[in-house]
C-alpha cells in the first residue's frame, strides 16, 4: 500500500510539473518570432523542401488557403521563400531559408530554462529516469497509429535525435 501512495504522490508531482512546464513553454512561445501554426510549415519543411504550396497542404492536412496564409507570412519573415517551378510556372515551390531551417530546428528541440534550476549532477541523474520513462513509452507507441502529421514528424525527429544522441556516447 505504501508504494501506491508512493506512485500516486509521484503522479502528482509529474503531473504539476507538466502543467508548468506547459505555461512555461507558452510564455517562450509568446516570444517567439514565430507562431504554433507557421511551425507546423516550418517543421514539414524541414523534412523535405522545394515542393508546391498543396503538396505543402496535403502533408499538414490542411487547406491550400490556409498554407497560402501561412507560406506568405513565413516569406515576409524570410523564413521561407517561393519561385517559379521550372517545369509549370503556375506553380510556387516553397523552400526553407538557412533561417527558416534554424527556427524549426529550434522549434524541435530548445532548451528550457527551467533546467538551470538543476546542477549538472541532478541533469544526470534526470536524464538516465527520463530515459528509461521515454523507452517504456516509445515501446508501447506505434507510430502507424499517429494520424497527425506534425506529431508522426515530431516523433520522427525525435527518434533520430535520439540515435543522434546515442552514436556521440
Amino acid at each position: 500500500m505504501a508504494d501506491l501512495i508512493e506512485k500516486h504522490q509521484l503522479a502528482a508531482k509529474l503531473f504539476e510539473f507538466t502543467s508548468l512546464q506547459h505555461l512555461a513553454d507558452e510564455q517562450v512561445e509568446r516570444h517567439s518570432p514565430v507562431f504554433r501554426g507557421q511551425n507546423k510549415v516550418l517543421v514539414a519543411l524541414s523534412e523535405g523542401d522545394n515542393i508546391s504550396q498543396k503538396e505543402l497542404a496535403e502533408r499538414l492536412e490542411m487547406s491550400v488557403q490556409s498554407t497560402a496564409e501561412f507560406v506568405t507570412k513565413l516569406v515576409k519573415k524570410d523564413f521561407v521563400t517561393k519561385t517559379k517551378s521550372p517545369t509549370d510556372g503556375r506553380i510556387q515551390l516553397i523552400k526553407l531559408t538557412e533561417k527558416g531551417r534554424r527556427e524549426a530546428e529550434k522549434s524541435l528541440f530548445y532548451i528550457p530554462e527551467y533546467l538551470d534550476y538543476l546542477d549538472p549532477e541532478d541533469w544526470t541523474q534526470l536524464a538516465a529516469m527520463l530515459d528509461k520513462m521515454n523507452d517504456g513509452i516509445r515501446d508501447h507507441l506505434k507510430i502507424d497509429g499517429i494520424q497527425n502529421l506534425g506529431t508522426r514528424i515530431m516523433l520522427s525527429q525525435l527518434d533520430r535525435k535520439t540515435e543522434i544522441d546515442n552514436n556521440e556516447k
